[in-house]
C-alpha cells in the first residue's frame, strides 16, 4: 500500500490527474502551475520563471495558458487576485 501511495504522489506532482479530478478552479492546478503562477503573480517574467526552475520558456508559458484556462482569468494581472482566492 505504501508503495501505491509514493507512486500516486510522484504521478501527481508531475502532473498527472484522476478522470475525477477537478479541470477548473484552483483546485485543478497542479504543483507546477500553482508554483509558476505564483512565481508569475510575483513579477517574474516568463524568462526569469524558466531559469529559476531549469525549464523551456515554452514550458512556462504553456503551464501559464492552463492556469488562466482552470482559474478563469484572461490576464497576467488577474493571477494575484485568482491565487490570493486558493
Amino acid at each position: 500500500m505504501r508503495l501505491r501511495t509514493l507512486a500516486e504522489e510522484a504521478l501527481r506532482e508531475g502532473g498527472a490527474r484522476r478522470a475525477g479530478t477537478v479541470r477548473t478552479g484552483s483546485g485543478a492546478l497542479t504543483s507546477s502551475e500553482l508554483r509558476i503562477a505564483r512565481l508569475a503573480a510575483g513579477g517574474r517574467t516568463n524568462a526569469e520563471i524558466a531559469g529559476l526552475l531549469h525549464l523551456a520558456r515554452r514550458t512556462v508559458e504553456t503551464h501559464l495558458t492552463s492556469t488562466y484556462k482552470k482559474l478563469g482569468i484572461r490576464r497576467r494581472s488577474e493571477l494575484g487576485r485568482a491565487l490570493n482566492e486558493i
